[in-house]
Formats: structure tokens, sequence, C-alpha cells
């Protein structure tokens, strides 16, 4: 819809003017390229899996709720239970908390960036550092 926004000369969606960060800006400031690359290669399958589609969710510029607790699972990792708001009512994932993990999702939450990548590109990225 922005597009057509923009060819007819009105505002464009807010997206649109936001920052877009990159796989390699977001291992700079958020997720150190060790630690992701350890939980992608032995975390638990089902987090990794979360993760995963959790980054496809904000792709779309998916929109969620920021919880503020943090829980611990059985394996003492900390993380976030997040609803991505959907048409179709929300769904939910599990956000292991991996560094500054925190506060990427406060920063997308508010509004500071979108994003262009998949935790595919996001593990390719790691190796090369």
């Amino acid at each position: 819809m922005s597009f057509i926004n923009e060819r007819r000369g009105k505002n464009a969606s807010a997206t649109s003017n936001k920052s877009v960060l990159t796989a390699a800006m977001c291992l700079a400031k958020y997720i150190q390229p060790k630690t992701l690359l350890d939980f992608v290669d032995v975390g638990r399958f089902d987090d990794v899996s979360d993760l995963d589609k959790f980054i496809v969710k904000l792709n779309e510029n998916g929109k969620y709720n920021f919880p503020r607790k943090v829980r611990q699972d059985k394996g003492g990792l900390n993380y976030k239970y997040i609803s991505v708001l959907e048409s179709n009512g929300p769904e939910g994932f599990k956000v292991v908390l991996l560094d500054n993990m925190d506060q990427f999702l406060r920063d997308y939450h508010l509004g500071l960036f979108t994003i262009n990548f998949t935790l595919e590109d996001l593990a390719k990225e790691a190796e090369k550092a």
C-alpha cells in the first residue's frame, strides 16, 4: 500500500520512514556471532525454530505487545514469550534472550527500525565474522 500512496503523492506508511537493520548491523549491535552460531547449532530445536518463525513475522512488519516479564526455562535460558498480532488472532513465540536480544525486541517494538534478514541470513553473516 505504501507504494500506491507514494505514487499518488500521499503520505507513505510509517514503515517506509524507518531505518532498515541489516544482518551485519544486528550482529554488531545485538547478538554476538559466536553466541548466535552456538544457539543455532546446538540449541534446543524448538527454540531455534521459534526464533526463525519470529524473525519471519518481523520481516512482514509484524506487531507485538512487548512483554516485560523475563522467564527462565528448565535449561536455565532466559526468554520472553511474545505474541505477534495477527488478523486471525495472536501467534506466540518463545524468544530466547541471547546477548542483547531484549534490547533488540524493545527497539523494534518502539519502531526504531525494520529488518530485512532471516535467521539463515544472520547465521551466514555470523560465519563470516
